[in-house]
């Protein structure tokens, strides 16, 4: 199977089970014997039956196409991201959400616009929601935590305090800085001019929808009503508070841009750690195009000119085994379950259940050992389809389990089948 032929399967299924999944506890937890559960694990076994199973791949594909191609589906989606701006503010006012006017209106020119290329309006219906949100629901911890940790750690860094040390957010609450160095300072700006760390967000989705909009509209049809689907995912304009749109930047900037993977592969692996599962692929795949040594040595100087920053700026605050103890929570992660309040295509919850959780982490292992040593010795024309599907196995086994962890591995699969970019002139 090809790049683009799981794109759709994952772009689907994200959908699916990040929107019927929203409520985490309700309604799944109110199933007798422990239902919830495993219809969600049941569900997991079935995207990756999709994803190996050719037959089922192509009867998968004919209905998807079918159905993204009808206007009522595009509608129907602008109508729950509607109803779920409702949601935030009814289950969070409490916290000073206020009532999302500005969003249902955006719902309303939406759907009046609705024309057949509706890929530019969906792209600005995406960003227009997020720039509503600042202005509608406030960062608060004790509803997300994420920015308002990398605000923290950004403080406590200016002030000369290591950002990976303990940090006690404005409620009160102690927490740590888990992400990597490139989503903390990709930050910096928003943080230094002391806006709402969102503004930066928005730069940032801005930046990669431009940069993919050219491509997406030239490519074929299906290709632009999966990225459409994508962009008009409800939960995805739900979750406001993320924080990783520079990962998504980088993503869109290695499939746009295959000249200047030297550069954007180290970005991606100091921002992002589902980076990691992809770079083995991403490195063979890029030295096996052209001169070995030529593109080693590319290689290797990207990171240099990519580290090199990053280890100078933390430095001074941060030692490496404090950087390591607050990064490599992997033991964290296999004690502390994080899918107790996520419902979703995971397959924890199964390992968890069996007692056996330290399974997880060798079948992790496993998979990516299987599915590199395929795609780089046996196959090596699908080479990155196989870092699509490594990485959701990655994530399917992973002890800890958020919805909004499908959304990379997704991007990382439509933008995968862009056409590439016309030769350059000599």
């Amino acid at each position: 199977m090809s790049s683009i032929e799981i794109a759709p399967l994952l772009a689907v299924l994200t959908l699916l089970s990040q929107n019927l999944a929203l409520g985490k506890q309700f309604p799944w937890s109110a199933l007798p014997w422990d239902l919830g559960r495993m219809i969600w694990i049941a569900l997991t076994f079935a995207l990756l039956g999709l994803i190996f199973s050719r037959r089922l791949q192509k009867d998968a594909l004919a209905r998807i196409s079918g159905a993204l191609s009808s206007p009522l589906t595009w509608k129907a989606l602008i109508v729950f991201q509607g109803l779920f701006q409702l949601y935030s503010y009814w289950h969070f006012r409490e916290l000073g959400y206020r009532f999302p006017w500005p969003q249902l209106g955006l719902v309303a020119i939406t759907m009046a616009l609705i024309r057949r290329n509706r890929l530019g309006l969906a792209f600005l219906f995406s960003l227009g929601l997020q720039l509503c949100a600042i202005f509608t629901y406030p960062l608060n911890d004790t509803r997300s935590d994420m920015l308002p940790v990398i605000q923290t750690a950004l403080t406590n860094w200016s002030h000369g305090v290591s950002p990976y040390l303990e940090l006690i957010l404005p409620s009160g609450k102690a927490d740590h800085m888990p992400y990597l160095p490139g989503t903390l300072f990709s930050h910096w700006p928003a943080w230094a001019l002391g806006l709402d760390l969102r503004w930066g967000q928005l730069f940032y989705r801005a930046l990669w929808m431009g940069l993919v909009y050219r491509p997406l509209i030239k490519a074929e049809t299906r290709t632009r009503d999966w990225m459409q689907l994508f962009a008009l995912n409800p939960y995805w304009g739900f979750r406001h508070d993320l924080y990783f749109e520079v990962f998504l930047l980088f993503i869109a900037l290695y499939w746009r841009y295959p000249r200047a993977r030297w550069l954007t592969l180290p970005a991606m692996i100091v921002t992002r750690q589902w980076a990691w599962i992809l770079a083995p692929f991403a490195v063979i795949d890029w030295i096996k195009n052209g001169s070995f040594a030529k593109r080693a040595a590319l290689l290797l100087l990207g990171s240099v000119l990519i580290v090199g920053p990053l280890v100078l700026l933390l430095r001074p605050t941060t030692d490496l085994a404090t950087f390591r103890s607050s990064i490599l929570i992997f033991d964290q992660w296999l004690e502390h379950p994080a899918f107790i309040d996520d419902y979703g295509l995971t397959l924890a919850p199964l390992f968890y259940k069996l007692n056996l959780v330290r399974l997880l982490q060798p079948a992790q292992a496993l998979a990516c050992v299987m599915f590199f040593g395929f795609g780089a010795l046996i196959r090596p024309q699908a080479l990155m389809t196989c870092a699509s599907i490594c990485l959701v196995v990655f994530i399917a086994l992973n002890p800890h389990f958020w919805l909004y962890f499908w959304l990379s591995p997704t991007l990382w699969a439509l933008l995968g089948g862009l056409p590439p970019p016309p030769p350059q002139r000599k």
